[in-house]
């Protein structure tokens, strides 16, 4: 049976000794919240990995170098490859599940049904089953304060939140992914060049949403501002650099912040960095080995963050205060304070390299 509705559907099965950092750079490249995993010995399905089980691994104390073998679903919603879409885009609604694992008479993986993307593009599904996002009443404050200096070099005639990335400033794309997954209140802190950032918002486009200005006098870093609308905040509060692009779920940050009762949550991204050289380890005034240009993997702070009311009330009115300091203090506090997990799009339009990076990359995944 010729698949007919993931053309890319075998990108996103792994074997059961694949690692979770594989698994996590297979979901990120296939563009699905899955991975299906298969028996090393005879292919057949095993189960699925998402991003969430990911993010619960590394939450119990899990290394992205881990094997994916004990995180895995071994009963997740599957269908035969015979079923019809209707029949699928039913399925998928009374579970709520957006990607389903299509299985053959073997038990191997034959397809991957997608909901929102076969739901569109198949003449058998009707207009009415199209599906609406439903509105989120959380605040989203966007961080829109900052000098820009290290962008300066080719973008000084504007705030750094107003340089043009794909056809638009990127604050606009930050709102543009923002509403349409259901957002539709912000505040937005300002200070440098505040005016033409406060000017812009204003405009018609964004008639529609509720956005409100914290215009600082003076910089009070990446959690300062946050400080003078702390009596307003009576729900999980999202928190997001004005210099960054990506395609992630804001609201799925949001539920995994609340399903854990968290006090604050911080988004966070794999990074790997190589050493351009050979490093030399020394033992005992004798080289020991050599490592010909060795990898590290880190997790790096993304810029995304969600505060729980509670722990907003301990940011003091107009006192400088960093997130990450912030973060510290709260953990000094015993808080409850935990990672989630990006493997979606984002980057960081705050150096000249990562600018032109960003725009020549933007079309790849924004609307123009």
């Amino acid at each position: 049976m010729i698949n007919k509705f993931s053309p890319t559907y075998n990108q996103a099965i792994l074997s059961e000794h694949s690692t979770l950092k594989e698994c996590l750079s297979i979901i990120s490249k296939s563009g699905l919240l899955i991975a299906c995993i298969s028996s090393y010995q005879n292919e057949k399905f095993l189960g699925i990995l998402s991003d969430s089980d990911i993010r619960r691994a590394l939450l119990s104390g899990a290394s992205l170098e881990d094997s994916s073998k004990n995180w895995i679903n071994k009963n997740p919603v599957t269908a035969h490859e015979s079923s019809s879409t209707e029949e699928l885009f039913e399925l998928s609604h009374r579970v709520g599940k957006r990607e389903i694992p299509l299985l053959d008479d073997q038990g191997f993986v034959a397809d991957i049904f997608i909901l929102g993307l076969n739901d569109i593009r198949t003449s058998e599904v009707k207009q009415k089953n199209v599906e609406i996002k439903n509105q989120v009443s959380n605040y989203m404050f966007i961080l829109a304060g900052g000098l820009g200096s290290r962008l300066r070099s080719i973008v000084n005639d504007r705030p750094k939140p107003l340089a043009i990335v794909g056809g638009k400033p990127i604050i606009e794309t930050l709102l543009n992914q923002a509403t349409s997954q259901g957002f539709k209140n912000f505040y937005v802190s300002t200070n440098y060049l505040a005016d033409q950032i406060e000017e812009f918002l204003a405009s018609e486009r964004f008639s529609g949403l509720n956005i409100e200005f914290v215009r600082e006098k003076q910089p009070l870093g990446t959690a300062g501002s946050i400080g003078f609308i702390k009596s307003k905040i009576h729900e999980s509060l999202i928190v997001c650099n004005a210099d960054i692009l990506t395609n992630v779920q804001y609201a799925k940050i949001v539920e995994e912040h609340e399903n854990h009762d968290a006090d604050i949550t911080c988004a966070v991204r794999p990074f790997q960095y190589t050493i351009p050289y050979g490093v030399v380890n020394v033992l005992d005034k004798k080289i020991s080995n050599i490592s010909e240009k060795p990898k590290f993997d880190f997790l790096v702070n993304a810029g995304i963050y969600v505060l729980s009311p509670k722990v907003i009330e301990l940011i003091e009115n107009e006192q400088f205060l960093n997130m990450t300091d912030f973060i510290t203090k709260c953990n000094a506090k015993g808080k409850k304070i935990i990672p989630y997990l990006l493997h979606e799009y984002w980057i960081d339009v705050g150096l000249p390299e990562e600018y032109l990076k960003a725009n020549n990359e933007y079309h790849l995944h924004f609307e123009s």
